[in-house]
């Protein structure tokens, strides 16, 4: 299990744990199932009534979501370089799947590329190229 992994499945047990809700504020204060957690200052908190579950996530959650916003950005940054490549890798098969090169200009397009177009294609996304 990578470290992303387990820091999901740590902050999916907390959130697993807490009381399910619905939560809803009132002046001020949050309530769930009748309870409530904390006032306007935070430090109004019912420490009596206080679940730990709820006080353990209430305390994580800031940075539960910070990290997980942040992996978010990683994983769209992620996905927008590998749109990028999937585009370069379809440009370059719709030429070599051109009918008009085909029919028009049997091979004389094709024999002069060799293939360069594909191995061009394939590095600029990062492919090393015998």
């Amino acid at each position: 299990m990578t470290d992303t992994e387990k820091k999901i499945a740590e902050i999916r047990e907390r959130l697993e744990k807490v009381t399910p809700g619905p939560w809803h504020t009132n002046h001020g204060y949050a309530y769930t199932d009748g309870l409530r957690v904390f006032g306007n200052d935070g430090a109004d908190i019912v420490a009596a009534q206080l679940y730990a579950e709820e006080a353990d996530f209430i305390v994580h959650a800031p940075d539960d979501i910070r990290y997980l916003l942040s992996y978010l950005d990683r994983e769209r940054e992620e996905n927008r370089k590998l749109r990028e490549e999937r585009d370069k890798l379809i440009e370059g098969l719709r030429w070599y799947s051109n009918q008009e090169l085909w029919t028009k200009y049997p091979w004389s397009q094709l024999l002069r590329d060799g293939g360069k177009r594909a191995r061009n294609t394939l590095k600029e996304i990062g492919v090393t190229v015998e």
